[in-house]
């Protein structure tokens, strides 16, 4: 009798375990619908640091971790800064423009392997370049950083959020796996 009660309850736990799940997955559906993401959030391995453009010096050098979007079509990804109710995008990549769409960041890697000398000389002409970042030599290492950022409200002045060499090749190798998972049909 003690092994029925016992097999019983068993059974009691799991399917409330099992309803839980699907509750979970309605309600994660029903909070997408009624906030018109149409996007699937995770977390990547990219860490960036807070930027001090008055001093040109990051102001701790791991402040957390990239997120990254993904559409729910799989037709784009994102990684960005999702801080409360403002998310601190950088460009959005497109599956079908992927080359054109990562060539910013190929651009950063190509500048960040010259000499110091060499990147001083060439920041500007990168810096006019319509990618809507910048690339510094940071003031005390003379590390080369891309930085991006934004206003969060009217208050505040804006956040700006700096990459090094090793967190943009992460954002290389995350896209392609990405993309290539994408193209697979891969999760």
């Amino acid at each position: 009798m003690k092994n029925f009660i016992k097999l019983s309850k068993f059974i009691i736990v799991c399917a409330l375990t099992f309803q839980l799940a699907g509750c979970l997955t309605v309600i994660k559906k029903v909070d997408k619908v009624l906030t018109f993401r149409n996007y699937e959030l995770y977390e990547s391995n990219v860490e960036y640091s807070m930027f001090d453009s008055n001093d040109n010096v990051r102001i701790s050098f791991t402040q957390g971790k990239l997120d990254v979007r993904v559409a729910d079509n799989n037709q784009w990804l994102q990684f960005g800064r999702e801080t409360g109710s403002t998310f601190f995008p950088l460009k959005k990549i497109s599956i079908t423009e992927f080359n054109k769409d990562i060539e910013p960041f190929k651009a950063f890697i190509r500048w960040a392997n010259k000499t110091y000398q060499e990147r001083e000389e060439t920041k500007l002409s990168i810096n006019e370049l319509p990618y809507g970042y910048i690339v510094v030599n940071e003031t005390n290492t003379l590390e080369p950083l891309l930085i991006f950022g934004g206003k969060a409200d009217l208050f505040y002045p804006p956040k700006l959020m700096a990459l090094n060499k090793e967190n943009v090749l992460r954002i290389l190798v995350t896209s392609y796996s990405i993309k290539n998972n994408i193209n697979t049909g891969s999760d």
